[in-house]
C-alpha cells in the first residue's frame, strides 16, 4: 500500500476491494476517488483526474473495448503486479444429479488445457479480446 500513498485512485462504488486496501483507504493511506460506474474512471485516467483505477485486467481491457475506439483503447496498460489474487470457482445446483460428474469433467479438462499451454494461451487471448462478443464502430 506504501507504493500507492502518493497516487489519486479511482473505486467504484459497490465494489469490494482487498482488506488490506480498504484499510488503507479507511485510514487514508492512500486517496481515493469513487464513482458509480467503471466507465467513468476510466474516461477520468484519460482526463488524468485520477493516477490508477484497479481492475481486473481481462474484465478491464474487455470494458476499455467495448467504450473506446481501438486508438483509445491503446492508450491504457496495466502493472503486471496484481492488486488482489483471486480464483475463480464452478458453481452447480446441489440439485443437480450429475453436478459431481460435471465438476470432474471440468477439473479433468482445464489440467488439460493448462498442461498444454492451451490455458495460458486463452489468458493471453482473452486479454486481446479474442472471445469480445462483435463490438459496433463507435
Amino acid at each position: 500500500m506504501d507504493d500507492l500513498k502518493d497516487l489519486k485512485i479511482g473505486i467504484t462504488l459497490g465494489y469490494e476491494y482487498s482488506e488490506e486496501f480498504t484499510k488503507a483507504m479507511n485510514e487514508q493511506i492512500i486517496k481515493t476517488e469513487t464513482v458509480s460506474r467503471d466507465e467513468l474512471n476510466y474516461r477520468k485516467l484519460l482526463g488524468k483526474r485520477i493516477d490508477i483505477f484497479p481492475n481486473d485486467p481481462t474484465v478491464g481491457y474487455a470494458q476499455l473495448r467495448s467504450i473506446f475506439p481501438p486508438e483509445k483503447v491503446k492508450l491504457f496498460t496495466h502493472h503486471p503486479t496484481p492488486l488482489v489474487s483471486t480464483s475463480l470457482n464452478l458453481i452447480i445446483s446441489k440439485k443437480c444429479k450429475d453436478a459431481k460428474w460435471y465438476i470432474e469433467k471440468f477439473n479433468s479438462g482445464l489440467k488439460k488445457l493448462d498442461r498444454s499451454g492451451k490455458l495460458q494461451q486463452m489468458k493471453a487471448d482473452a486479454l486481446t479480446g479474442k472471445y469480445d462478443a462483435t463490438i459496433t464502430e463507435k
